[in-house]
């Protein structure tokens, strides 16, 4: 079945769109939103990124057979044996 191409652009547009909208607004309350609750939205912002990342790294390794995981298990037995000494 041959997608059409909306179809195929349709979650472009959409990321598009709200990061657009989502601008508009950032530049809209710029300034009339305390500090404290700018920090914490970025906050939020960053930890739902971090763990939409993470969830997304761990479905590939699953469906990869672990190589995400091994990889890192890798890369933390050769920094636990290889120390990296600041002078």
């Amino acid at each position: 079945m041959e997608l059409s191409l909306l179809d195929k652009l349709s979650g472009t547009l959409a990321n598009a769109a709200t990061v657009t909208l989502g601008t508009g607004l950032g530049l809209m309350l710029r300034g009339r939103l305390p500090e404290r609750m700018a920090r914490i939205m970025v906050q939020g912002v960053g930890l739902t990124t971090l763990f939409i990342g993470f969830s997304m790294a761990s479905a590939l390794g699953k469906a990869r057979g672990g190589a995400i995981e091994q990889s890192f298990i890798q890369y933390c037995r050769y920094h636990q044996t290889h120390p990296h000494t600041h002078s």
